[in-house]
């Protein structure tokens, strides 16, 4: 089988399926090691604070281990799901565009363009968060190496210190609650991006990711995908902290309820999938409206042009 043969069955449905099946069962294994490490870690302070054993130790090779597996897993777990959305916003598209005439783009330039496109919204979305926690981890490492010099100076003027600590604490405090609706507002604003990807894969991620802008905020109708995607976000964090916490409720005696939330949750990925494009889609005619009026149902003509 060649690439190209490879790639048009990685978007079939039955391709779909195998890779849904995989990717829940990398991610119940991420969120178990997970789990491993944050019991090894309370364990360890458990022990260091409540029983005043500062001896204590952790097993840092199993440590390295674990965190390395997650490591990978987080990357597998990326790389699967940009060829999951890839294949299942393909077929949403192909499906909320029945009625309309545009050309089926190319499915290898559509596969690699997805994964680029993904690394790139990841970047863009979590930029904000990698800058403040740059700069904290910045001032940690630089009260570490003057402390001393601080002791010192809340020798001279304790009043100075309490100030200045204050004043840095509460910058960073809403330094970070800016920047946590910052990255936010970037989720948002690229939901788009993938739908962008789909239609037109030879664009390139700045452009998609602007487009995806001026769309996501085309019409007041669009706020059904936010309000959606929040509830299905906020649900999966449920069920992953769940699993992190509470590692015990993986065995044969919770299957049913366990594949139970797995099929809801995946019906409703792909639900969102479709709602997404036939959004996408009419957003992109009213958009087009706003600049002149053409054959609604050409979206080839629409794509190419606006």
């Amino acid at each position: 089988m060649n690439a190209k043969n490879l790639i048009k069955f990685l978007f079939s449905y039955t391709a779909l399926f195998i890779l849904l099946v995989i990717f829940v069962l990398l991610t119940l294994y991420t969120l178990n090691t997970m789990s491993k490490v944050f019991f090894l870690i309370a364990e360890y302070i458990r022990i260091s604070i409540y029983e005043e054993n500062l001896n204590a130790e952790i097993n840092t090779f199993e440590m390295i281990l674990k965190v390395g597996s997650i490591t990978i897993a987080f990357y597998l777990l990326f790389i699967l799901y940009s060829v999951i959305s890839a294949v299942a916003t393909y077929k949403a598209y192909e499906i909320a565009a029945l009625k309309y005439s545009y050309k089926k783009p190319d499915l290898e330039e559509v596969f690699f363009k997805t994964i680029s496109w993904n690394f790139y919204r990841l970047i863009y979305v979590l930029s904000p968060l990698l800058t403040i926690g740059t700069v904290i981890g910045s001032l940690f490492f630089l009260n570490i190496i003057l402390f001393n010099e601080i002791l010192s100076l809340a020798g001279f003027s304790i009043a100075l210190v309490t100030f200045l600590t204050s004043f840095i604490s509460i910058s960073l405090a809403v330094g970070f609650i800016f920047v946590l609706g910052l990255t936010i507002w970037n989720i948002f604003i690229t939901l788009f991006g993938m739908e962008c990807v789909v239609s037109e894969p030879e664009l390139n991620n700045n452009v998609i990711r602007k487009r995806s802008r001026k769309l996501s905020l085309a019409q007041k109708s669009n706020i059904k995908i936010y309000f959606f995607y929040t509830i299905f976000i906020l649900a999966l964090i449920v069920q992953f902290t769940g699993v992190i916490l509470f590692p015990d409720i993986l065995n044969e005696e919770n299957l049913i309820i366990l594949t139970a939330f797995i099929v809801i949750d995946i019906i409703f990925f792909i639900g969102l999938g479709y709602l997404k494009s036939s959004l996408y889609i009419n957003s992109l005619l009213y958009k087009y409206d706003t600049i002149i009026f053409k054959d609604k149902n050409s979206l080839k003509e629409l794509v190419s042009e606006w």
